[in-house]
Parts: structure tokens; sequence; C-alpha cells
């Protein structure tokens, strides 16, 4: 066992056990912090922008479901896009029987064939495991 003669934190000389190695709690809670705050893996700044266009997007398309059921639309894609719809941020993809690529955004998925966009609802299917 290693044997300390000052303070891990501050420096101060430790009276006491011979294991001790913070001179107080206050040090003892500080050095830790930090060590903790140097082991943390920041937050990329972009990844709050990414975060608000998956909000976005699932905004625009949530906003065309009224009836709160399971629902199949086919629109122009060039309507979605002119509210602010992203089709390269999405949640994850899903594959068809069919070998359809389906972007999902949570409970909605969407499917982009040339110049129209198939979006579906799974009302009851998204579950977190």
């Amino acid at each position: 066992m290693e044997s300390y003669s000052n303070c891990a934190h501050c420096g101060h000389d430790l009276k006491g056990r011979t294991d001790k190695r913070f001179c107080n709690d206050t040090c003892r809670n500080t050095y830790n912090r930090i060590q903790r705050q140097q082991r943390h893996i920041p937050f990329p700044e972009q990844a709050k922008e990414i975060i608000q266009a998956i909000k976005r997007n699932y905004q625009i398309i949530a906003s065309k479901d009224k009836s709160g059921g399971n629902i199949y639309i086919s629109s122009k894609l060039e309507d979605y896009l002119a509210k602010g719809f992203e089709p390269k941020y999405f949640t994850s993809i899903h594959m068809e029987n069919n070998d359809e690529q389906w972007y999902c955004i949570f409970d909605w998925y969407f499917y982009i064939a040339g110049n129209m966009i198939h979006i579906k609802n799974f009302i009851g299917q998204f579950q977190i495991k």
C-alpha cells in the first residue's frame, strides 16, 4: 500500500492514518471531480444540430397524421423539403421484405422513391430495448 505524506489535491501535510490521501472531504471531492472531467468525452458541438434536425424531421412528418393511428402517406418530396425536412437525418434503418430501405425517425418510417416520399407510422411498434 502506498504511503502519502501530502494531500493528493492541495499538497498539505497529512496527519492521521498512514493510507490517508486527502486532508479533508473537500480536497477528496475536488480531486475526484477533476479526474472525472479529464476522463469525460465532450459532447460534439455538431451533435446538437443533428438532434435538432431529427426533431424537426419528426415534427414535419408527424404533422401530417390527423388520425392518431397506423397510416401510410405518399406525397411529393419537394413539399417536405420546402418545410425544412432533411432526409439525411434519421434514427435508424428498417429493411422491408422486398429490400426497400426505410429510414426511421422513432415510430415514423419514410422511403424516398424519385420525387415521392412514402411515410408509415407504426404506433406501438417503437420500443426501447
